[in-house]
């Protein structure tokens, strides 16, 4: 008897060619080909014969072929028994449509869960973004207005309060440091130094370049409040000495 190919041409519509698995009757092993091998097959003019699969049918179909050779040598030879008549030389084709399944095994119930947490997590980071903008200008106006410090503080809390909600500790680092900042403009400062430190030893721990910048940069701001104080403080010094 002359070897029989059996060709199962993997299609989504009539013309989109997606996968191919090749059996023969006399070889046991199976071929199934990737994207570039595709190009290679014989026409699929000549079709013996069409069937409808579902996507999960096609995948079990396909790794037990892959991994059983008694399977494959069935399916070959029950195959060329079902498309009879033909030639002995002839090859076998068969387009296998995939078509959507009766019943989709999916966990609809986790799914709108899954959906929820992800629209939450969007407002949180949509809302972050809007207070990060509008902190970052009464920040700006809080060196010389102590009513926009006091503004911007209270959006630090609030930020505070969405990165604990995102669960990211390294934004709630951030948020500590925008807290820092107000402080400094209100003349908290040993507060503030509290609250870099600690940020600049997480940064360290997280080894995160960002973090470590933005604690030295507000490090940096600390340093000169306080070398104005300290100037203040001498040149009141220096006048009372004067009216002496």
């Amino acid at each position: 008897m002359n070897t029989i190919c059996v060709y199962f041409y993997i299609v989504i519509d009539e013309n989109t060619l997606l996968d191919a698995i090749i059996l023969s009757t006399e070889n046991t092993e199976v071929k199934i080909l990737d994207s570039l091998a595709l190009k290679q097959l014989p026409s699929q003019e000549k079709i013996s014969k069409m069937v409808r699969l579902d996507g999960y049918f096609l995948s079990v179909f396909r790794h037990v072929v892959k991994h059983s050779e008694r399977y494959r040598e069935m399916v070959a030879i029950n195959i060329v028994k079902c498309c009879k008549p033909l030639k002995r030389s002839s090859d076998i084709n068969i387009k296998c449509l995939l078509v959507r399944p009766k019943i989709e095994v999916l966990d609809y119930a986790w799914s709108k869960r899954i959906i929820q947490l992800v629209s939450q997590r969007q407002e949180l980071e949509n809302a972050m973004s809007w207070l990060s903008t509008l902190g970052g200008a009464f920040s700006a106006l809080g060196d010389n207005f102590e009513s926009c410090a006091k503004v911007a503080a209270k959006i630090s809390i609030q930020q505070f309060k969405i990165a604990f909600q995102l669960g990211e500790p390294l934004l709630l680092a951030r948020c500590r440091l925008y807290m820092a900042l107000s402080l400094i403009q209100l003349g908290k400062l040993s507060s503030a130094k509290k609250v870099i430190q600690n940020q600049y030893l997480l940064s360290k721990s997280f080894n995160d370049i960002r973090l470590e910048k933005m604690c030295k940069g507000i490090w940096t701001k600390l340093q000169y409040v306080y070398k104005q104080k300290y100037n203040r403080l001498k040149q009141c010094h220096n006048n009372k000495l004067q009216i002496i």
